[in-house]
């Protein structure tokens, strides 16, 4: 299922803002307990241990990935994309239910005038009719990945591109990962989306774990003879293992916290056992 450094654009259309970890508690709530000052949680729910002393780069070529985040993302209890922050360089924010029209908008918003100027250095990572393979699309002139940070439901909307011209997401091409083989949603306190196909099992991951796949993805596709030599090694840093590594630590203190889920089996898309015995390591 993105970033920007130093400036916050708030405007009717959306707003680009820097990294934040939005919680949904009131301020009295919050003053009362000891916070974190580095990842900015409940000291006894802190995470710092688990994040990375510096991010991962992102691969050779590519110079940022952008979220799209809708604006009720930030009243979500538990978001990802604050923790992809923390674990990958070059991630920007724009907080908008839809990109502005190039011919309806006075001024493309700052920070995306790739998008809208070279449409063709971009990719969506978004599932669904019209994506490929990002192994099969992605290009020496690709440098920007583009995901959607919203429940599904948003996301869909948010994606579905409008068949005018001048929709900005309407010319850029769309993709979508081909993980590798056993890989699951960490995230679990979100309930991840089982995806399902009658020739393969395919989930949907929470945006910070995509956005890791996808920079992994190219990583692999781009890799210079020094880092297959890392890779061969085991010294390569992966963006999934220093993501998932923060996204696990994270679900694990809020499943500690939750003595007895409620398992609503009555929901469409019930998961059963979805918990079960993702934790049981230290």
């Amino acid at each position: 299922m993105t970033e920007a450094d130093g400036e916050n654009l708030h405007a009717e259309t959306g707003e680009t803002e820097d990294s934040q970890n939005d919680e949904d508690d009131s301020p009295a709530q919050r003053s009362r307990r000891p916070m974190c000052a580095k990842c900015t949680r409940p000291q006894r729910a802190c995470i710092c241990s688990s994040l990375p002393s510096s991010p991962v780069r992102l691969p050779s070529g590519l110079e940022s990935i952008l979220l799209l985040r809708h604006p009720k993302e930030r009243r979500q209890k538990h978001q990802s994309a604050w923790i992809l922050e923390r674990c990958v360089s070059g991630v920007r924010q724009h907080v908008s239910r839809r990109l502005p029209r190039a011919l309806q908008s006075k001024s493309i918003p700052s920070g995306l005038e790739h998008i809208y100027e070279q449409p063709q250095s971009c990719l969506l990572v978004f599932p669904g009719a019209g994506a490929r393979p990002l192994r099969d699309v992605l290009d020496p002139g690709v440098k920007h990945l583009i995901l959607v940070d919203a429940t599904w439901r948003f996301a869909r909307e948010m994606a579905a591109a409008v068949p005018e011209k001048d929709d900005p997401l309407g010319r850029i091409r769309r993709v979508e990962l081909s993980p590798p083989p056993e890989t699951r949603p960490v995230f679990v306190v979100r309930k991840p989306m089982l995806l399902a196909r009658e020739e393969e099992e395919q989930w949907g991951f929470s945006t910070a774990e995509a956005a890791a796949l996808a920079i992994d993805e190219v990583a692999q596709l781009r890799r210079t003879p020094k880092e297959d030599a890392d890779a061969e090694s085991g010294s390569e840093r992966t963006a999934w293992n220093v993501v998932t590594r923060a996204l696990k630590a994270y679900a694990q203190i809020q499943l500690q916290h939750t003595e007895a889920p409620r398992m609503r089996s009555e929901r469409p898309g019930f998961i059963p056992k979805l918990y079960d015995g993702h934790f049981k390591e230290s």
